[in-house]
């Protein structure tokens, strides 16, 4: 009897041992435990500290956001400054051609890095804004803006954009999905298109009906002043009252009184479920 009294004592105190050793245990080089000695000892840590990861495209994309914002001007130097606004979708049938180029894409142009190369030209559009839609990176050249002049020129769309040599206060302002807007973004399709309508669902149309709405009042304009035109496979760009003018083929149009009839069936044409 009083070797067990002894016994299990010792036994005890064995197996808690054991437990705190495991429950505390540590690899050789656990950073953890060598913080603890230097703090303790003053000896210097042998585990360099962790380096904070960077995304290097994720830099390039917030400097080229930072760079076309510079362009921006104020939004209330965009309030008042046209008549109308025309918002121009450009959709692109084929890929991007790449390489040796055949004779169907003799016209388009591709920057190594994605971006294809188009032209604006706002010469004919003195009382004019125009709002820039596509879904395939885009680098612009814009003509026709004087320095000093108001801004008249948007973008919105789901792919990134650039502009060559412009001019600051120039841009509008821009909505882009690949630069962070989280709200219903417009394609750049017909929003008449019943296989379109199929493809996006409801909310398509919706979509198209609030971003007019949305750019007419940053223009300060009214309903019905909008007009909408689709461009396939566009090079070249010249915005003007009515049709504007390209080499493209224009596979839908749409008056300002087409667009307010038909998002007016929608519902009221005040509340359409956006956050400008």
């Amino acid at each position: 009897m009083i070797i067990g009294c002894i016994a299990v004592p010792v036994l005890m105190i064995a197996l808690f041992h054991a437990h705190l050793f495991t429950a505390f245990s540590f690899v050789p080089n656990d950073a953890r435990f060598l913080q603890t000695v230097e703090k303790t000892f003053g000896q210097p840590s042998t585990i360099p500290e962790p380096k904070i990861a960077t995304n290097v495209l994720a830099q390039e994309r917030a400097k080229q956001v930072e760079r076309l914002t510079k362009l921006a001007g104020r939004p209330e130097m965009a309030s008042g400054a046209a008549e109308s606004v025309h918002v121009i979708a450009l959709g692109f049938e084929d890929i991007k051609p790449y390489g040796v180029e055949t004779a169907a894409f003799t016209r388009q142009r591709v920057d190594p890095d994605g971006y294809r190369r188009l032209t604006l030209d706002m010469t004919q559009a003195q009382r004019e804004a125009v709002v820039l839609v596509s879904d395939q990176p885009i680098r612009w050249s814009i003509a026709g803006l004087q320095a000093g002049s108001w801004p008249r020129v948007a973008f919105e769309g789901y792919a990134a954009f650039d502009i060559v040599d412009g001019q600051r206060g120039s841009l509008a302002g821009f909505r882009i999905a690949a630069f962070g807007a989280t709200d219903a973004i417009m394609h750049a399709a017909d929003p008449t298109d019943a296989l379109e309508l199929k493809r996006g669902g409801p909310g398509l149309l919706h979509t198209f009906c609030a971003s007019v709405r949305t750019w007419s009042e940053y223009f300060a304009l009214g309903p019905g002043a909008a007009g909408f035109t689709l461009l396939l496979n566009p090079t070249r760009v010249t915005p003007r009252a009515g049709v504007p003018l390209s080499d493209g083929d224009i596979a839908k149009n749409m008056t300002g009184s087409e667009i307010l009839e038909m998002c007016k069936r929608l519902g009221p044409y005040d509340r359409m479920p956006f956050r400008p």
